[in-house]
């Protein structure tokens, strides 16, 4: 066992990164060889406040910060968006099997604990370099192009906020419906504010024909005038816009909980009743394992 864990240092650090997952996995790999002689497995078992300390040992660590730093981290997409390059390298070097991270569940008494546990080798040919892994496909021009999955997040499994719940109920609403009106009412009361702040501006612009100097008073209330339309502008009128044409726009953070990660607005129907859906479409970039968000782009939008 100790030959396949220095195995796995040896790659990581030939692999280094400054990612958190990387982190973790050396972490765990260099305290499981410490213990590798041990008779008893859970000794080779780690609850996150232990990986975290020994990731970070200066740091003043509690269980519930090390619990949402790990999860954050998604250590085993870390892992499985290189599962062909590990295990090539574990092949080349004469085994048959690599590693995992796995959880082992807590039976409510004690905390979670991870491991490093021996997963056999995936099949293909190693010999000429020329397989093609998970998530990757041939292009037309001779190289290697990766294929993204995108997993779709419903809305009941979406966290809101106060205003989130308030606005959005469960997550969705049918557009026909009382939240529907409550919605359009908001946007109508959006473009009548805009339009005011405009004739406001006209207003300005129209006095500057008056004989007489320019106060200071007139200067700020331009320019307050000038922000509140841009404001208005951009966080209010223009994803109703976009809601209306593309049918997905990002959500603002005010619908979301604290901790939730970047949601989506977008307009569905099914048939009957056409609804607006709090929703997130992610996905792991199958090259470095990071997370893809969707990004709404002026240049998105002229391509349609």
């Amino acid at each position: 066992m100790k030959a396949k864990i220095q195995c796995l240092i040896d790659w990581l650090g030939e692999n280094r990164s400054d990612s958190q997952a990387w982190q973790i996995l050396f972490a765990l790999a260099s305290e499981t060889l410490k213990r590798a002689d041990s008779a008893d497995p859970a000794q080779r078992e780690f609850d996150v406040l232990g990986i975290a300390q020994a990731c970070h040992d200066g740091r003043d660590w509690d269980y519930e910060s090390a619990k949402r730093w790990f999860s954050r981290a998604a250590v085993q997409t870390y892992l499985e968006a290189r599962r062909s390059e590990l295990d090539a390298y574990f092949r080349e070097r004469g085994h048959d099997q690599s590693f995992a991270v796995t959880q082992r569940p807590s039976t409510g008494r004690y905390r979670a604990q991870w491991y490093l546990s021996p997963r056999d080798l995936e099949s293909g040919d190693a010999g000429d370099g020329s397989a093609v892994g998970p998530n990757l496909s041939q292009t037309g021009c001779g190289s290697v192009e990766p294929d993204l999955v995108y997993e779709f997040t419903p809305p009941s499994a979406i966290k809101l906020s106060f205003v989130g719940r308030w606005l959005m109920g469960q997550g969705s609403f049918v557009t026909r419906s009382f939240r529907g009106s409550l919605w359009a009412a908001l946007m109508m009361g959006s473009l009548l504010a805009l339009l005011a702040l405009l004739a406001s501006l006209y207003l300005f612009w129209s006095m500057s024909r008056l004989q007489r100097p320019v106060t200071t008073g007139d200067l700020i209330g331009i320019m307050i005038l000038v922000g509140g339309a841009w404001v208005f502008w951009l966080f209010l009128v223009r994803p109703w816009v976009r809601l209306l044409e593309d049918r997905i726009v990002p959500a603002g953070e005010v619908l979301i909980g604290w901790h939730e990660a970047p949601a989506y607005l977008d307009m569905t129907k099914d048939g009957k009743f056409r609804y607006v859906r709090l929703v997130r479409y992610g996905g792991v970039c199958p090259v470095c394992a990071g997370t893809i968000c969707l990004l709404y782009t002026s240049d998105a939008a002229d391509d349609g």
